[in-house]
């Protein structure tokens, strides 16, 4: 089973829930508002926690959103720690033999 440390999650009805947990990198309490009924945000968080894959839970959540979950850094702090965000590469430009 996955911990996450502490967290703490607030109501919007149908607007809704606000996600506060701790980061992974320095423990900061952080937040981000999800488009997440609150009763499939608790059954889909429950699934993760027990091992489910994210993406299989919360489908239609953001891939920040579900960054946002599994580590509590937001796009800004993620692009703090590890820079802008990472270039995406077609396949098709990259040489097929290693070194090329």
């Amino acid at each position: 089973m996955k911990t996450i440390g502490g967290f703490s999650i607030d109501n919007h009805g149908d607007k809704g829930v606000t996600f506060s947990r701790e980061q992974v990198t320095d423990r900061k309490e952080t937040s981000m508002h999800l488009n997440i009924e609150y009763t499939e945000f608790i059954l889909g968080l429950q699934e993760w926690l027990h091992g489910a894959l994210i993406q299989d839970v919360f489908p239609k959540a953001t891939v920040e959103e579900r960054e946002f979950i599994v580590s509590g850094l937001t796009p800004e702090a993620w692009d703090e720690i590890f820079g802008e965000k990472e270039i995406e590469y077609n396949d098709n430009e990259l040489s097929e033999e290693p070194g090329q």
